[in-house]
């Protein structure tokens, strides 16, 4: 079922919601409005349509405070209707993906160089700016456009009449308005000196200011000509600050009064982060906070942000928006410094409020005693983007006044300390009855000052017919477009329609009566049908069959110190801890991450001597011994295997044999049988590309019969390196390490026996030497879960018994791992500009490969990695080596029918496999969730990969291909499916076929585990 935006904000809301109250809400539309289906229908249709206000979305343009923060604030409305911690969790999702989009997470900076744990915002809020220079690059004059939408502005110099004057055009195409100043000079002795000239003809129609950059300004100097476009400029606003964290602060209040959601570490451990956040977030705004001795309390913008009006009071709904958020506070912490800022902001509001003839309050959109309602001149220096204003008087509108009684309502439940102007305690007037409601139509009144002056507020404009007093084409029985839309937060509006106003049933003279009854009405609707609460369920069966693997499998792998088995054994086993602890909050999950990570480390190594320690393996590297399981014989001697060359020998003692160990060494394996008189061998040199100077391990399987001990020999000349003795008559493996000498002497690998003079045969079979190296894959792979734990402990107070724990680990990630695969002298730079490539000093791979590019699993596990600690560290240059990855990746992607495609690497046509494309999707949902490259959109068509070109269709017994193009069998590797479950964000039928898949389903292995645990967590 799919909702139009018209269908959603219009039909399923004014029609519904809000039609006459004879039909009521039960049968418009087809929605039962007084019924949660409905509002988990609109819950689950919003975040499937990816409309702006996404949690995932930054709030660039406003999408978290006009959008995301109704949807959080309708989870907290339902969670107290219905007492269903459903509501809870679904807020925490969110909750979470809003955090990690702080400034200070994605580290960005306002248009201070600051980062900070708030949301900044740019266009259409603030003012946009375009430095002029010189042709030698001096930056000459800063440009200033007031007016909102400044993105789409553009400066355009041009040449003057005469020499030393350029004329500038300020044009914003989004509006078409513009201001010409035609020959100007940047001789501040001149008459038409730029500054003054433009600062003089202020208001323009594009609101321009222009500000002197040069120390020491004199004639001669030009800017060069041509066209420029505007920047909107960083702020974090107050009212974004408090629209965003007013449901986290709600969320802590609601877990610190009930001993029953107390008594859950989840939600307790989250009240905590949130309640940290929320302060936090408050905190930035400080040095914006005004208060006077008579104990009012406002907010302002102080002179020189880059928006419209600094150096005024902020509107009425801007300073009471964090007003929420302080009442919110102070009910949860009882804290007196949140307490005082709620008491002398209700006390400012209080004063502001004036009752009409029919006894409904009336209030405006600038407080009176601030100077934007007043009006004030260029010779008052309040302002440096809007040196002057007309008084701005215009009264409140019904969006940004639901804002106001939102706060009103929140501070109800405090003390009725607060007096008004003339009016008494707030308290006894919010809850004041009408006598009466007319629903009349009013008079437009003036628009704010800054619609007026053809600003608009940093909102937008402000439709003449929302005016709270009623006025405007909101009549009986209808209301603007825009209160429906409730400022894009459509999954929330079935919740709340007004979040405040449920509170404040007698309130409807707010807006003419009638008309704010019906909405108050309208929101109470979904909030009547309580049921009681569901008991407590049985232990989860995924948790019960991810228990009874982990008992088997959970130590196996994590004191291994071969890299590729932790990367593609222990990493998963870490992850899937984090898991089980996210569902369960029990911490006895962390204390499992925290031995295997320090045994884990405790097992790095820097075997190559650059100085950084990590992880390494031989499994990937170039085997220097051709024919190594001696499956293919000499030409013409079937009897000898190929490469090798036997000594002392015609094939009577040295030869294949079909007694192998079996377990994959093939079907033939070597023979040397002892004739007491002198050495019978087999032996092969050495490649001469390998690498000098690093350690290698030497390996195979070997077994003896009668008195003679087999050997296998690495020898430079008669010199001998490394060996393997094999006593045993039975196959047995062994191997040994050993570093091989620089310069480049021809070494040799020889079968043979201890001694030749006793009785007996030595066998061997898959005789290797390769080096042993790390690889960036193994890094990364190991790596995300210990950066993970790194963030959890740091987003959460409560786990701060880890926090050293936490610090050691990110210590050794970001001094040891990380630096190494560009700083070692080893390896080599492994960074080209745009991704990691293979090491350029060190064949790591391939002596013969051609193409340096890794596949694309290994840089983007690495990004993974970097993505994760940037939330930690803030580096920006962690952010920027994993975007440009990020975008790497997503160039390299093909659209086929809306599902992507991709290959292995860009240097095959190979598919990516299914199980690889796990690392893949890793990286991309995390890069999803940062707000970095990819979109829903993206994550939709890999959601599509799955189910349209990957899956066989079946409900009852669902497989999946091998390749993401949807060839060739998986044959077991479909059961690998922990980041597809991820997918479960944007289609609840990826969840639904994976846990068909393993209903049945005995897991073996590491990735078994982790997508038990992934079933668990999306169940």
């Amino acid at each position: 079922m799919q909702l139009s935006r018209r269908q959603f904000t219009l039909g399923a809301l004014a029609m519904g919601a809000l039609g006459s109250f004879a039909g009521t809400a039960h049968a418009s539309a087809g929605y039962d409005y007084t019924s949660r289906e409905t509002f988990d229908l609109f819950d689950k249709l919003f975040h499937e349509s990816g409309n702006g206000g996404q949690p995932t979305d930054t709030n660039e343009h406003g999408g978290l405070a006009w959008g995301q923060s109704y949807v959080l604030l309708g989870f907290i409305r339902m969670y107290e209707a219905y007492k269903d911690p459903h509501y809870l969790d679904r807020l925490i999702a969110n909750i979470d993906l809003v955090l990690a989009n702080r400034d200070s997470v994605r580290a960005v900076k306002d248009h201070r160089g600051l980062s900070l744990p708030a949301w900044r915002a740019m266009a259409p809020y603030t003012a946009g700016i375009v430095t002029l220079k010189s042709a030698d690059g001096t930056p000459l004059l800063e440009v200033r456009t007031a007016l909102t939408y400044a993105d789409n502005a553009v400066a355009t110099v041009r040449a003057g009449s005469s020499e030393g004057r350029f004329t500038l055009e300020v044009k914003n195409h989004r509006t078409n308005l513009v201001a010409t100043f035609p020959d100007l000079s940047l001789d501040p002795a001149a008459a038409d000196y730029a500054v003054r000239r433009i600062f003089d003809a202020y208001p323009t129609p594009t609101l321009v200011t222009a500000k002197e950059l040069r120390p020491s300004p004199e004639a001669g100097a030009m800017p060069v000509l041509g066209a420029t476009p505007f920047t909107s400029q960083p702020v974090v606003f107050t009212v974004h600050t408090g629209m965003i964290t007013y449901p986290m602060a709600s969320f802590a209040k609601i877990v610190f009064r009930s001993p029953k959601l107390l008594a859950v570490p989840k939600y307790r451990h989250k009240a905590v982060e949130y309640l940290k956040a929320a302060r936090d977030a408050a905190a930035v705004h400080d040095d914006e906070w005004r208060q006077t001795e008579d104990g009012h309390g406002y907010f302002v913008w102080n002179k020189g942000t880059p928006l419209g009006n600094d150096g005024t009071e902020q509107p009425t709904n801007q300073s009471l928006a964090l007003g929420q958020t302080y009442a919110e506070l102070a009910a949860a912490t009882g804290d007196p410094f949140y307490r005082d800022r709620t008491q002398r902001m209700a006390r400012t509001f209080a004063r502001e409020l004036q009752v009409d003839a029919d006894d409904a309050y009336v209030w405006t959109y600038w407080p009176t005693f601030g100077k934007v309602h007043n009006g004030f001149a260029k010779t008052d220096g309040v302002s440096e983007y809007t040196p002057s204003s007309n008084p701005g008087r215009g009264v409140e509108d019904l969006s940004h006044g639901a804002i106001d009684v939102e706060f009103a309502a929140a501070r109800l439940p405090q003390p009725p300390v607060l007096q008004g102007r003339g009016h008494g305690p707030l308290r006894p007037h919010l809850q004041q009855e009408p006598d009466r409601s007319h629903g009349r139509r009013r008079p437009s009144h003036r628009l704010p000052a800054c619609q007026r002056h053809g600003q608009h507020h940093q909102r937008g404009a402000v439709p003449a017919g929302a005016a709270v007093d009623g006025g405007g084409p909101v009549g009986r029985g209808g209301v603007h477009a825009r209160a429906l839309d409730l400022r894009g937060a459509r999954g929330a509006a079935a919740a709340r329609l007004l979040p405040g106003l449920r509170r404040l049933p007698q309130l409807a003279r707010a807006q003419g009566g009638l008309m704010l009854l019906k909405l108050i009405t309208a929101a109470a609707l979904v909030l009547t049908a309580t049921p009681a609460p569901s008991p407590a369920a049985a232990e989860s069966v995924w948790l019960t069959k991810y228990k009874a693997l982990e008992a088997q499998i959970g130590h196996a792998v994590y004191t291994d110190p071969n890299s590729a088995n932790l990367a593609w054994g222990e990493s998963y086993i870490m992850r899937s801890y984090l898991d089980a602890y996210a569902v369960t909050q029990d911490t006895s999950w962390l204390d499992k991450v925290v031995t295997h990570a320090d045994t884990v480390i405790g097992n790095a190594d820097d075997l190559d001597g650059d100085g950084f320690h990590g992880w390494s393996t031989a499994q990937y590297s170039p085997v220097e011994l051709a024919n190594p399981s001696f499956e293919s014989a000499t030409t013409g001697d079937a009897t000898l295997p190929a490469s090798w060359t036997r000594f002392q020998d015609t094939g009577s003692h040295v030869h294949r044999t079909t007694d192998t160990p079996g377990g994959g060494t093939g079907t033939q394996s070597v023979r040397v049988v002892s004739d007491l008189t002198r050495w019978k061998k087999l032996r092969q040199n050495v490649n001469s590309a390998y690498e000098g100077g690093s350690r290698y391990l030497l390996r195979g399987w070997g077994k003896k019969s009668g008195s003679v001990t087999g050997r296998v020999v690495l020898r430079n000349g008669s010199a001998t390196i490394c060996s393997l003795d094999y006593t045993t008559t039975t196959w047995t493996f062994k191997q040994t390490t050993c570093t091989l000498p620089t310069g480049g002497p021809t070494l040799t690998v020889w079968l043979e026996h201890a001694s030749y003079t006793v009785s007996g045969s030595a066998s061997f079979d898959d005789v290797k030497l390769s080096g042993i190296f790390p690889y960036m894959v193994h890094d990364a792979m190991i790596g995300i879960p210990i950066a993970e734990f790194v963030r959890l402990v740091a987003k959460t107070p409560a786990l701060s018994a880890y926090a050293a724990k936490a610090g050691t680990y990110r210590a050794f990630l970001e001094t040891e791992v990380v630096p190494r695969w560009e700083q070692s002298a080893y390896l080599g730079n492994t960074w080209n500009g745009t991704t990691w490539r293979q090491p350029p000093n060190i064949d790591t791979f391939s002596h013969t490969g051609t193409a340096n590019d890794l596949p694309f699993n290994m840089p983007l596990g690495f990004a993974n990695l970097l993505l994760v600690l940037n939330v930690v560290n803030g580096d920006a240059t962690y952010l920027s080596r994993a975007v440009k990855v990020g975008q790497w990746a997503k160039a390299n992607l093909t659209n086929s029918g809306g599902a992507y495609v991709w290959n292995y690497g860009t240097y095959t046509t190979k598919k990516e496999d299914l199980s690889h494309a796990n690392v893949d999707l890793s990286a991309f949902v995390e890069f999803y969730r940062r707000g970095q490259v990819f979109t829903g959109t993206d994550m939709t068509a890999f959601k599509n990969t799955l189910k349209s070109k990957m899956w066989n269709g079946s409900t009852t017994a669902p497989a999946f291909s091998l390749y993401v193009d949807g060839t060739w069998a998986a044959n077991g590797v479909d059961y690998f499916l922990h980041s597809w479950l991820e997918l479960t964000e944007f289609d609840r039928q990826v969840w639904t076929l994976a846990s068909t898949k393993y209903t049945n389903f005995t897991g073996t292995n590491a990735s078994h585990l982790i997508t038990l645990s992934r079933l668990l967590r999306w169940e």
